[in-house]
């Protein structure tokens, strides 16, 4: 079930203050509607995934990466790789009703995730 719009929101307030500046290591998309960030702090490594399934959208902290297809990544996939890789992740918002902006910098330059 998708998390509700209040839900998303606190998941949102909760999650910035335990993971900004956390750096992307790794960026999968098991899925097609599904992002896995891994994100990279002093002696921790932590998993977000974002999820825009039908029925199923939210954003959380999972403990392992999600199984996924063998296939070749989308050019999509492979463009979220080299745009945030290596940037730090300096905001969790939720920016309208079921809608969540994740913001990454690196070098002063910006790049958000809308989902």
């Amino acid at each position: 079930m998708s998390l509700r719009p209040s839900e998303l929101r606190d998941v949102a307030r909760a999650l910035e203050p335990e993971l900004a500046g956390a750096v992307v290591q790794k960026v999968r998309a098991p899925w097609p509607e599904r992002l896995e960030l891994e994100l990279r702090q002093p002696g921790r490594t932590v998993r977000m995934l974002v999820s825009v399934e039908s029925g199923l959208g939210r954003l959380s902290v999972i403990d392992a990466r999600t199984v996924s297809q063998d296939t070749a990544p989308s050019p999509w996939l492979l463009r979220a790789r080299k745009e945030l890789t290596g940037r730090r992740l300096s905001a969790i918002r939720a920016t309208g009703p079921g809608q969540v902006r994740l913001s990454f910098e690196k070098g002063g330059s910006g790049r958000s995730i809308v989902a």
